[in-house]
């Protein structure tokens, strides 16, 4: 990795760790749930541009499923995308594959009943920062990777707070 590159990986991992799973975390000890819930699809979007590089070969809904395939595989990427990210985040409406909770750790990808699947918010998150995790290490472990990082922070930039 040359210096240029780590130094723009460890802006990444502050960024993705420091910013956006802290107001994730945040959000759910103040029990917004659909509002955790909704950022916790906007950090998959986020991870998957980092991951694929949005560099045009993939578009969006595809780089989303292609890292719940990859880095979420307790999750149908197929079910994921469309009724956390789509339903919730644009219709801002109930999921058709899940039944969201909190607090209920027991219940996590249990049977809901209605075709349904519980997702815990709080096991949503750990595996979202295991994710992120596995992430970082492929970015440092890959130049290719760290390629398509690099093409996702000149393109879209990052968060940052003061």
């Amino acid at each position: 990795m040359t210096e240029e590159e780590q130094r723009v990986f460890e802006e990444i991992k502050k960024s993705l760790r420091n910013i956006a799973l802290d107001d994730i975390k945040k959000s759910c000890t103040a029990k917004s749930i659909i509002g955790t819930l909704i950022l916790c699809s906007c950090f998959i979007d986020a991870m998957a541009g980092f991951r694929y590089g949005q560099d045009g070969r993939l578009k969006l809904g595809k780089m989303y499923r292609a890292f719940v395939e990859e880095y979420l595989k307790d999750y149908d990427k197929v079910s994921l995308y469309y009724d956390l990210r789509c339903q919730l985040v644009h219709n801002y409406s109930e999921s058709k594959s899940y039944k969201f909770i909190h607090d209920k750790s027991e219940f996590h990808l249990r049977e809901a009943g209605e075709n349904k699947t519980y997702i815990n918010l709080e096991n949503f998150i750990a595996d979202l920062e295991r994710a992120m995790n596995k992430l970082f290490e492929d970015i440092e472990n890959s130049p290719a990777a760290m390629g398509k990082a690099m093409k996702r922070y000149l393109k879209y930039g990052l968060a940052r707070s003061e």
